[in-house]
């Protein structure tokens, strides 16, 4: 990180480190749904993989506007980002009409925290 220690006092001891500052995690897992323009109970549509990581989620600075880090859903719907302490705004990119009605989320993460954030996608499909 650029810092340095140097021998200091009458024994020509190191001064102590720095602390450091420990990144956190935001995480979670997305739903998404529905996939079949018709479902009918007791006959489930599952989700294939590609509606997962053919969707990205997006963590932007506390601005909202400034992209931090952005990446593909995992084939299981699921996603983590190591960020350094802070404010950071998650959102999706948005395809056709998805929606997802808990983003954009603002989340406030602390040195070694780990936030665990889940929400669901509505595909529009009726």
């Amino acid at each position: 990180d650029g810092s340095y220690v140097g021998r200091q006092g009458p024994n020509c001891e190191f001064a102590k480190c720095p602390d450091a500052v420990a990144a956190g995690i935001i995480k979670g897992k997305v739903s998404i749904g529905p996939i079949c323009p018709v479902e009918r109970e007791g006959v489930p549509c599952p989700v294939p993989p590609e509606a997962y990581t053919s969707r990205e989620v997006i963590l932007y600075s506390a601005d909202g506007v400034t992209i931090v880090k952005r990446m593909n859903f995992l084939s299981d719907g699921t996603y983590s980002f190591e960020v350094q302490p802070g404010t950071y705004v998650l959102n999706i990119l948005k395809q056709g009409i998805d929606h997802a009605g808990e983003l954009p989320k603002t989340i406030t993460v602390k040195s070694g925290e780990t936030i665990e954030f889940n929400f669901s996608i509505d595909t529009g499909i009726r």
